[in-house]
């Protein structure tokens, strides 16, 4: 039994289930993302200015960061409390690693 415990423990990142957490926050621009979410909220366009994304590209991560509760949007994109908290465990991540 408490192996069962054990490997959904494991499964939690991998799950079928909508997008993979970690290959989003992977992915090339998506930290730009939302660095540039956390300064203010931003329309499409707003955000592909600033972060020199391709249209298509910026759509899927929207929609990926959106299926994360990372982000939302009411007529421009902004950060959800959880976005907010993922963005600070980035940069404590990225500050230990650099």
């Amino acid at each position: 039994m408490p192996k069962a415990k054990e490997e959904s423990n494991i499964d939690v990142v991998s799950k079928n289930n909508g997008p993979n957490p970690l290959k989003v926050l992977g992915r090339n621009g998506v930290y730009s993302i939302l660095l540039s979410l956390h300064d203010e909220p931003l329309g499409f366009s707003q955000l592909m200015f600033k972060t020199q994304l391709n249209p298509a590209i910026l759509d899927r991560h929207l929609k990926a960061l959106m299926e994360l509760n990372l982000i939302d949007k009411n007529k421009k994109y902004n950060l959800t409390p959880k976005g907010e908290r993922v963005l600070t465990l980035l940069n404590e991540l990225l500050k230990t690693v650099r």
